[in-house]
């Protein structure tokens, strides 16, 4: 479905809203454009949730370990 629409963006004049975490080093065909509002980059915050039953869990601390450790990595190959 995501490579269909980045199809249709790259032939057309249509526009994709994405995060930073997009790849687009992967489509050097389409170019990234950054929002400002009243002089500031417009950013979201990204928030993940967990079950309360497995705030505990040792598979869940890693995953969110490694989570934390490798969006700040992809993110910032867009600065």
């Amino acid at each position: 479905m995501l490579l269909a629409l980045i199809d249709v963006v790259e032939s057309t004049d249509m526009l994709l809203p994405h995060s930073n975490l997009f790849p687009i080093h992967n489509y050097p065909q389409l170019r990234s454009l950054k929002v400002e509002i009243d002089g500031q980059i417009y950013t979201k915050r990204l928030l993940g949730y967990l079950h309360n039953k497995n705030r505990h869990s040792a598979k869940a601390k890693w995953i969110e370990s490694i989570i934390k450790e490798k969006l700040p990595q992809q993110a910032n190959k867009h600065d």
